[in-house]
């Protein structure tokens, strides 16, 4: 089971529905607005008690343009999701000399574990391939083992995520990161993918789901380096 802290788990909320932060921007502009004309749009209301009390003008000067600018910011993090690397998106990615793949998540628990699982299988031994997790949870998620090992995939149940380091992604040829585009920052000239998969959430069935989804981007990006996997293979019925 993986270990969250609340900022954490709020963190991760806010980055798979970056348009949250939109919605609740423009909802505080239009209290705004309707605190405004329950006054009668007189900027010299006073709003509130206590010493708590302002001057409308002050509320809509200082509100206004602080909270409308969420709504600008959840905009643009929700083009970027919407326009980023996708999965089997071409990357300039290079044919000779391709030898360590760095898969990264943000606890480590289930979505980095299968990805590389499944590289593993398809690409050269020559490659080195591993998972890294920016928060690593104190072991793999057992769910997780149980849905790989219903697709005939071994993931050791004592498996312990590791920390990423700077050095990983220096040496790396190329970055895959799950869930984590915006909290793992990579250095510039590093090939990089982004794949928008979320973690189970509802036991087996529901990694499962993800384990298949992973295992399509898998496959997709090891085409692209040439490998030869089941849905590149041709197809025996005519």
């Amino acid at each position: 089971m993986t270990n969250h802290s609340p900022p954490q788990e709020s963190q991760a909320w806010l980055l798979r529905n970056p348009w949250a932060v939109s919605l609740g921007s423009a909802g505080f502009v239009l209290a705004m607005l309707w605190i405004a004309a329950s006054v009668d749009w007189d900027l010299g209301a006073t709003i509130g008690g206590g010493s708590r009390h302002a001057p409308l003008w002050l509320l809509l000067l200082l509100g206004g343009p602080l909270f409308g600018a969420g709504v600008v910011v959840g905009i643009v993090r929700q083009v970027r999701v919407l326009t980023g690397h996708t999965p089997g998106a071409p990357t300039d990615l290079p044919q000779d000399g391709f030898r360590r793949l760095v898969v990264v998540s943000p606890h480590g628990a289930g979505r980095a574990p299968i990805a590389v699982a499944y590289f593993r299988r398809l690409l050269p031994p020559d490659v080195e391939v591993t998972a890294r997790a920016l928060d690593p949870a104190v072991r793999v998620d057992p769910e997780v083992v149980v849905a790989m090992h219903l697709d005939g995939v071994e993931i050791a149940p004592d498996a312990v995520p590791v920390r990423l380091e700077p050095q990983d992604l220096v040496d790396a040829d190329l970055v895959v990161r799950i869930g984590c585009r915006d909290t793992c920052p990579v250095p510039r000239g590093t090939q990089v993918q982004d794949w928008f998969v979320e973690a189970g959430v509802g036991g087996v069935v529901a990694w499962s789901a993800v384990r298949d989804a992973i295992h399509g981007r898998v496959d997709r990006l090891a085409q692209q380096l040439g490998v030869e996997t089941a849905a590149s293979r041709p197809s025996d019925v005519p």
